[in-house]
């Protein structure tokens, strides 16, 4: 046959697609999975699987995350963004004096609940009218990772509280994951 003219996809009336080239075994790839221990202070979820082929990310998203104090993993959703910011996490939990620390966005729909909700990610018991202050005294000289994960639908409000308590703690970095910029 002639470069280009493999069919690879069928369309199946009334099924949908079907994969249809040829498939040819070939020898297994070593995969060597990451380590996933967390030791030091966290509440980081635990790991569902190996990741395999981000080994290159999370070491330039950790590289970067060590010089700046805050960034974002931006992308669609389903893509790994959250597994991707926990192996980083990870990597911190040890080394920093205060831990990593993941906060999950997703389920507030109220954008005055951010407060709330990294106050008690990092195990501050608070009211809620107070969690900004109460944070910011509990944080002053903290040093420690915090994951704001899947804020898009909060995005105005994660961004403040992130600017808040970049500027409250200097030993804090941030790495947030969403949907949107």
């Amino acid at each position: 046959e002639k470069a280009g003219s493999l069919q690879y996809i069928a369309t199946v009336t009334g099924r949908g697609y079907r994969f249809v080239a040829p498939v040819h075994a070939g020898p297994a790839a070593h995969v060597v999975p990451e380590s996933r221990f967390v030791a030091g202070p966290s509440n980081l979820p635990p790991s569902m699987a190996t990741i395999v082929g981000r080994a290159a990310d999370i070491a330039d998203i950790h590289d970067a995350l060590a010089v700046e104090r805050v960034l974002a993993i931006v992308g669609a959703g389903g893509i790994g963004k959250t597994t991707v910011a926990v192996a980083v996490a990870e990597r911190f939990a040890a080394r920093v004096r205060d831990g990593a620390w993941f906060v999950d966005l997703s389920s507030l729909a109220d954008p005055t609940l951010v407060p709330n909700a990294i106050a008690e990610a990092i195990g501050l018991k608070t009211r809620a009218a107070t969690a900004m202050a109460d944070r910011r005294d509990h944080r002053c000289e903290r040093n420690r990772r915090l994951v704001l994960d899947n804020g898009e639908q909060l995005i105005e409000a994660a961004a403040c509280c992130a600017q808040q308590i970049l500027a409250d703690g200097r030993g804090v970095r941030i790495l947030a994951t969403s949907r949107e910029p």
